[in-house]
C-alpha cells in the first residue's frame, strides 16, 4: 500500500496513531486529506463542534464526460430514461467479438459508474448495476442507457456523501459545561 488515509475523534489520538505507526514504519505524513483516489474531500466543523467530511467526484464525472464525448450533452433530472427500463433494453444479436469497440467502450463507462456509485453517489447504484449485467455483451442500446447516467451525473456533479462525526455523551457533557 502506498497511501493510506485515517482520521481520528480528537488531535490526541491522531497524535498516538501517528506516533505508534512511525516506530514501527517509514512514513510520510501528508497532513489533510483534500484528494485521494479521485474523491475530493471538504472538511468543516458543525455550529455544534462535530468533524463533517463531504466526499465528491467532479474530477472525477469530469473526466468520463470528456472520455465519452459528453462534454456538451445535456444533463438529465434522473439516471432513468422515462419508459426504457434499463433491464429491457433490446439485444442486437451480435457477439462480443463482432462489436469490440461497443464492448470496450462499454465496460469503461459501466466501470467509471461502479465506482462513483460505491464512492460518493449511492442514488446511481441500481441503475449501475443493471448496466452492469451486461459487461459482457452489451449492445448499442446499452451504452445509451449508461451515457444517460453519464449526463444525470453531469447535471449533479458537486452532489456526494456527507459524513458526520456523531454525537457522543462526552460531547454533549462538553456542550452542557459551557452553557
Amino acid at each position: 500500500v502506498d497511501d493510506c488515509l485515517y482520521w481520528g475523534s480528537d488531535d490526541d489520538t491522531e497524535t498516538w496513531f501517528e506516533d505508534t505507526l512511525g516506530k514501527q514504519l517509514r512514513i510520510n505524513f501528508m497532513g489533510d486529506l483534500s484528494f485521494y483516489l479521485g474523491v475530493h474531500y471538504q472538511w468543516s466543523t458543525t455550529s455544534d463542534g462535530r468533524l463533517q467530511v463531504h466526499c465528491t467526484q467532479e474530477g472525477q464525472i469530469h473526466k468520463m464526460l470528456e472520455q465519452h464525448s459528453l462534454l456538451d450533452a445535456n444533463a438529465v433530472d434522473t439516471p432513468y430514461r422515462s419508459g426504457l427500463p434499463i433491464d429491457h433494453i433490446p439485444h442486437n444479436g451480435l457477439e462480443p467479438s463482432d462489436k469490440p469497440e461497443l464492448v470496450k467502450a462499454y465496460q469503461s463507462l459501466v466501470g467509471g459508474l461502479n465506482w462513483v456509485s460505491l464512492s460518493t453517489r449511492p442514488d446511481i447504484t441500481p441503475a449501475t448495476s443493471l448496466l452492469a449485467s451486461y459487461l459482457h455483451n452489451p449492445s448499442a442500446g446499452h451504452l445509451v442507457g449508461a451515457k444517460h447516467v453519464l449526463r444525470y451525473l453531469k447535471g449533479t456533479v458537486n452532489w456526494g456523501i456527507c459524513y458526520t462525526q456523531p454525537v457522543s455523551y462526552t460531547h454533549l457533557r462538553a456542550h452542557e459545561t459551557e452553557a
